[in-house]
């Protein structure tokens, strides 16, 4: 069997026919692309047993959210800290400093360091300590919302040097466990079936069309209509409820008309009129996208390049080539030899 799949790769997964197998960056454990959507079976009852638990697990989400916004309230520290980094990686976290040094400014590290530790040991030797409120304005002034790109972009940071760590099997060598014998990580999904390797580039990338679709809904959706305004905004208040301080500042309320008016000149529903000439309308949708980008990390996500902010800084193109390209200290010499 493995001879015939061998001779099949050989001779069909070519280059001249256009299947050769392409070997990009190691494939992580985890990613933000949600699953749910490409499970190859559908139990019977399962849409129904969703329905059922789909409350219990916003339920579960909204009590965790609340629990973690009050923890940073207590220790005066912005929310948005606890969801970029792990604890232990605030603190000193081996891979994270490294990540920091490689990658952002330096004065970055001993920010963090500050930040993170600005009340925390006196919230937790002095019971009933509460920070200031002028604190607080700092730190929890803002929605989570308008803060949340930095947190994943240092996310996204942190994936790309966690890539190294992709399952692997050591023959019993470490511990006894039979399911050492099978490689059962992401068997029921669709796009590993025509995959060999944990590195190798995922061909029919159904997952971030998935996502690209549920996108694109959310932007087709035009909000000059009201029926539109009305569901929107009966979700959006049950979403406060459920996560107050995420999509505005707690205590203020949502602006839906600013909301519904940008959704619509980014999207192209606003047409110009009386109120906006058509050059206006390009002014403020690029303005709308500058501001949208503005916490970004990445000026090119796909190449793995950070965003510069000042134009004479130099760009240097250094994207993650684990798994891809051999280390300078593990490959071998090449020697030229003179022939008189």
């Amino acid at each position: 069997m493995r001879l015939e799949k061998i001779l099949y790769e050989k001779a069909i997964n070519t280059n001249l026919l256009g299947r050769a197998r392409t070997i990009t960056k190691p494939k992580g454990w985890f990613t933000s692309i949600d699953k749910y959507d490409n499970h190859t079976i559908v139990w019977p009852g399962s849409l129904i047993a969703n329905k059922i638990t789909k409350p219990f697990y916003q339920a579960l989400a909204s009590l965790e959210y609340k629990t973690t916004r009050n923890m940073s309230k207590e220790q005066g520290i912005p929310l948005e800290s606890y969801f970029a980094l792990k604890e232990e990686d605030w603190r000193r976290g081996v891979l994270a400093e490294h990540m920091k040094r490689e990658n952002l400014h330096p004065f970055v590290l001993m920010q963090h360091r500050t930040v993170r530790g600005r009340y925390w040991k006196v919230d937790k030797y002095q019971p009933g300590f509460e920070v200031p409120d002028f604190i607080l304005e700092e730190t929890h002034g803002n929605a989570l919302l308008d803060n949340l790109a930095y947190a994943e972009g240092i996310q996204n940071l942190m994936f790309e040097y966690r890539r190294e760590m992709i399952p692997t099997t050591y023959m019993f060598r470490s511990r006894w466990v039979v399911l050492d014998l099978f490689l059962i990580h992401g068997l029921v999904n669709r796009e590993n079936w025509n995959r060999l390797f944990f590195n190798e580039d995922n061909y029919h990338k159904e997952a971030e069309i998935i996502q690209k679709e549920k996108q694109d809904v959310k932007d087709k959706t035009d909000m000059t209509k009201p029926e539109n305004q009305a569901q929107f905004k009966a979700w959006m208040e049950s979403q406060i409820k459920k996560f107050p301080g995420y999509y505005t500042a707690e205590g203020s309320e949502f602006d839906y008309e600013t909301y519904f008016r940008n959704h619509s000149i980014l999207n192209g529903f606003l047409k110009p009129g009386e109120n906006l000439s058509k050059e206006e309308l390009e002014t403020t949708r690029d303005e709308l996208r500058k501001k949208k980008n503005r916490t970004l990390m990445y000026e090119d996500k796909e190449k793995g390049i950070l965003r510069q902010d000042f134009k004479d800084e130099e760009v240097v193109e250094r994207p993650n080539t684990v798994g891809i390209k051999m280390p300078e200290e593990l490959t071998p010499m090449k020697y030229k030899a003179w022939m008189a």
